[in-house]
């Protein structure tokens, strides 16, 4: 792959899926992740599907992820792949982590396509999966397949705090971040029980190997609470997602608050 001037933009062109009877423009998105000093350790790329021949018609990516055929998912999958290649020298230059969402159809269809694997391979140390709190179903079946998905990349562990994921998850250390899910976050961020109680979750968190990031940060003042905690970084709409073209305009460095602010 030729190496790119960090300084200009990477233009991904969107990629056509179907799903259903309609056609969808499917491009991509990051969305900042900040530690409590301000520096930007890592982007979510998140996708974005419109319309072809209905503008303003948007179509959920849980929806289709979950839902389409197996063919389609295959072609998201590979832009996605391709995307975060296009966009590695900038992770590589900035130091900044990659984080792609994987449910169970596309780890199945990401473990069995070669090329894909491959690719995913030799982004490391700057990528890891992402995976929801739904993607574990308690079975047998979890661990050869967590276990193949962290040969290529470590693990976070999404959504948790929606209650489909009992504590032995964690105690696992199989995931390296574990993020605490918006509305939970938000809900005992404002109370001083439920500050106390974040506190807590994210020593037991430490104790089992695991750095928490907080979802749903949407005010300097929910940031100041992120700190407070003593959690690793915190995500959310104080710093809106950006188009591929527009990493390069993402300020690696932020002012900092501090656990007192």
């Amino acid at each position: 792959m030729p190496e790119l001037n960090i300084l200009t933009p990477v233009i991904v062109p969107s990629q056509q899926v179907r799903f259903g009877e309609k056609r969808y423009a499917l491009s991509m998105v990051f969305e900042p992740v900040r530690r409590t000093d301000g520096r930007l350790v890592a982007v979510e790329m998140l996708s974005r599907l419109a319309g072809v021949d209905t503008p303003g018609d948007l179509l959920s990516p849980e929806t289709f992820y979950t839902r389409a055929a197996a063919s389609q998912l295959r072609t998201a999958l590979r832009t996605q792949v391709n995307c975060l290649q296009a966009c590695l020298p900038w992770f590589q230059a900035k130091g900044v982590l990659a984080t792609l969402n994987i449910n169970r159809p596309l780890a199945t269809l990401l473990l069995r396509d070669l090329w894909v694997r491959d690719s995913l391979r030799d982004m490391q140390p700057w990528l890891r999966f992402e995976i929801s709190e739904y993607f574990l179903n308690g079975s047998t079946d979890d661990e050869p397949l967590l276990d193949a998905l962290n040969a290529l990349a470590p693990l976070w562990l999404d959504d948790f705090g929606t209650g489909s994921t009992s504590l032995s998850a964690l105690m696992a250390r199989r995931f390296e971040v574990i993020k605490l899910e918006r509305t939970m976050f938000t809900t005992l961020a404002v109370t001083e029980d439920g500050q106390a109680l974040l506190a807590s979750m994210n020593r037991f968190a430490h104790r089992y190997g695991a750095r928490m990031l907080a979802e749903g940060v949407e005010t300097k003042v929910l940031y100041a609470q992120v700190s407070r905690a003593g959690m690793w970084a915190g995500q959310g709409w104080l710093w809106p997602a950006v188009s591929t073209g527009g990493l390069v305009t993402v300020p690696v460095q932020v002012t900092g608050v501090s656990a007192h602010s």
